[in-house]
């Protein structure tokens, strides 16, 4: 998710705090989402938001995820790697995208689909 403002991010945390009482939770969802990744780690939501965001409040984020039933915990493979979680199948992530969309970030599969909407609504 190279193509993420400042600004862009800011408007996600502020939503996020309003929202989750935490500000990263909202660009972590968005960005797992955006990603298409079915497993991640706290190492993986560093680099993916470029370092905007500490790797302990990265896992942080993740365990919300777990806990709100949206993320699965997989077995801890031991030091020194990372606790991985994987992606449930839920409506949560799309949420997590149009919240995206109206902070003005959106993936093109959904910017797409909104025009085509749009569209079909002018033609009507």
């Amino acid at each position: 998710m190279n193509d993420w403002s400042d600004d862009i991010y800011g408007a996600l945390a502020a939503r996020s705090q309003a929202l989750y009482k935490n500000k990263h939770l909202l660009p972590v969802a968005v960005w797992i989402a955006e990603s298409h990744a079915e497993t991640t780690g706290a190492p993986d939501v560093v680099r993916g938001l470029e370092g905007r965001i500490a790797p302990n409040k990265a896992l942080e984020a993740l365990e919300r995820l777990r806990d709100g039933g949206v993320m699965l915990e997989l077995p801890f493979p031991g030091r020194p790697h990372a606790r991985i979680f994987q992606r449930r199948p839920t409506l949560f992530w799309s949420v997590a995208v149009e919240f995206a969309s109206d902070a003005g970030k959106a993936a093109p599969s959904s910017r797409q689909a909104s025009a085509n909407t749009d569209g079909d609504t002018e033609a009507r």
